[in-house]
């Protein structure tokens, strides 16, 4: 059986600062609540969506996992006011464009949500025509809503995606879904990687990633798993487990959801 090895890529991980709850639950709430509304608006943030704008205000991008109903349209519709983005591009199923255009609009009675949001299908991305469309238009920031429909990374829509941030690093990137981490790794760990960059807690390299998500899933082949070996530094006492793969996947989901950017 082949063993995880300590590269450079786990030395930057361990690195990597790590973010307490309690340390963010008391303020951030009325502060941007008061920052990011309008004179008349009278909603208020939840903490965790303060949480997300602060982080993307600060870290240029955000991943935040939030089941359907948990508030994921206000931070969406913020993040290009808080980036000051001058192209931003939000990306939504089709069936939900005409909802969320009459979400803005009563939004916009309560928050600053600026008016040069461009919304965009997932439908649309998948044809052919699509990266052409995308570089002229150039977003600056791409807010892509249920984000596990990038988690294919051979389907056409996530290609298309996969090519601009190629082509274009320094686009900023937003990612909000519910449900993208539920099966592997695999599945978006390329998408961390456009929102957090070289703050992103996984491996830069898909080869890397791989053999990551050879030890920390669960549903692998024993003849192709690896052993978690040198992903255990990414434990704390608290993270033992029955198994040293046990061990590693707690380690690994503390590691990621400890890591500024990630909501």
């Amino acid at each position: 059986m082949q063993t995880i090895r300590h590269t450079p890529e786990l030395s930057r991980i361990l690195e990597l600062p790590r973010r307490r709850a309690e340390e963010w639950r008391s303020e951030l709430t009325e502060q941007f609540s008061d920052a990011l509304k309008t004179p008349a608006g009278k909603m208020q943030l939840r903490p965790a969506q303060a949480l997300l704008l602060h982080d993307i205000g600060t870290y240029g991008g955000g991943f935040c996992m939030a089941d359907v109903g948990q508030g994921k349209t206000i931070p969406s519709l913020l993040a290009p006011y808080v980036l000051e983005s001058q192209r931003p591009l939000l990306v939504l199923r089709a069936s939900l464009i005409r909802k969320t255009r009459d979400e803005m609009e009563e939004l916009r009675k309560h928050w600053r949500i600026p008016n040069n949001i461009y919304l965009y299908s997932y439908e649309m991305l998948g044809r052919v025509q699509a990266y052409r469309e995308l570089e002229v238009y150039q977003p600056d920031l791409i807010v892509a809503d249920e984000t596990q429909w990038l988690k294919n990374r051979k389907a056409a829509v996530t290609r298309r995606v996969a090519r601009y941030m190629h082509d274009h690093p320094e686009t900023r990137f937003v990612a909000l879904s519910g449900t993208v981490m539920k099966k592997s790794l695999m599945d978006f760990a390329h998408v961390l990687r456009w929102c957090l960059k070289d703050g992103a807690p996984v491996p830069k390299t898909v080869e890397e990633t791989e053999e990551w998500s050879l030890a920390l899933d669960e549903k692998v082949a024993e003849e192709s798993r690896f052993h978690p070996g040198a992903l255990l530094k990414l434990c704390e006492p608290a993270d033992q487990g029955e198994s040293d793969y046990e061990s590693a996947r707690r380690g690994f989901r503390r590691r990621l959801l400890e890591t500024p950017g990630v909501v």
